[in-house]
């Protein structure tokens, strides 16, 4: 896990004490196991999460600290709407892997995203983004490497790009978050490390 903060916050530091949270794209790979809800967790720390999906139907869990809503990403009224009353907003917003618009879309939705947040009044955005903005070498970028697989250009690029733009981001108190080159289904271990823009590789 690595994170990037202008107010110097850790992924964490949202959640240390009961918070209602809305989570934007829980439907994205980090999320399949228990789709991002840790019910167990929540429950200790008195957490309630709100899970915005376009599909609310698909969802299976049935826990009392959830919630999930309909609404759509790239609609930012919508956004202002459902994000009000929240604590914090996770962000784990994708086009689609096989959008053929996924770069504009991506940047689309993930300002409309932030544009909403901010009008409801929110001050803390965790986004999750790629690892495409990581450092493959000092002042190379992972996403401008030939070795990135042609596939994963247009969303690791979109990722990187809404980067950059949210480093312009004055009003909110945000964190972008950078999961693992690769990421595969594995166990459970509640132990993670952190970095800053260097990747962390398995020891």
């Amino acid at each position: 896990m690595h994170f990037f903060s202008p107010s110097g916050k850790s992924f964490s530091d949202s959640y240390d004490t009961a918070t209602k949270t809305l989570t934007v794209g829980s439907n994205r790979r980090q999320d399949e196991d228990q789709p991002g809800f840790d019910s167990e967790r929540n429950q200790q720390r008195r957490h309630s999460v709100t899970a915005l999906v376009r599909h609310p139907e698909n969802r299976a869990i049935s826990d009392p600290q959830l919630t999930v809503q309909k609404g759509d990403a790239q609609h930012e009224e919508e956004i202002t709407t459902l994000v009000a009353g929240h604590n914090a907003v996770v962000s784990a917003y994708n086009a689609g892997w096989t959008n053929p618009n996924l770069y504009d879309d991506f940047l689309a939705g993930s300002q409309a995203i932030q544009r909403g947040i901010r009008k409801a009044g929110v001050k803390r955005l965790l986004v999750v983004g790629g690892a495409g903005s990581l450092e493959a070498a000092p002042g190379l970028q992972l996403v401008d490497t030939p070795q990135l697989p042609a596939g994963w250009k247009p969303g690791a690029l979109a990722a990187r790009d809404y980067l950059n733009i949210l480093k312009q981001e004055t009003d909110l108190e945000w964190t972008f978050l950078s999961p693992t080159i690769r990421l595969e289904p594995g166990e459970r271990t509640a132990r993670f490390r952190q970095n800053l823009e260097q990747p962390v590789f398995e020891e």
